[in-house]
């Protein structure tokens, strides 16, 4: 898993908001892995088998976001960064 790679003085001219995701794909990262430390194991099908508490599935749920977010976050930067008119279509 890497980190999105920081804008350069190009694309925050066209695009100043890459800097702030980048950021945030950053920290998502950190917590995902804090929390993979915290609950080594935690998987979707782990979590189908056993009863878990709650902390323990919320958990579960907030790396799922995170993972949804940062697919965002990643298409968003290629699409911005591809096409400096726009979105591509």
């Amino acid at each position: 898993m890497t980190a999105l790679e920081l804008p350069d003085c190009s694309d925050l001219r066209h695009a100043p908001e890459l800097a702030l995701l980048a950021l945030i794909d950053s920290a998502l990262l950190v917590a995902t892995e804090a929390l993979r430390l915290e609950y080594p194991g935690i998987e979707a099908s782990q979590l189908r088998r056993v009863e878990h508490a709650p902390h323990v599935l919320l958990a579960f749920l907030l790396l799922e976001r995170f993972r949804e977010l940062r697919f965002l976050l990643a298409n968003y930067h290629a699409v911005v960064r591809h096409d400096s008119d726009g979105l591509p279509f």
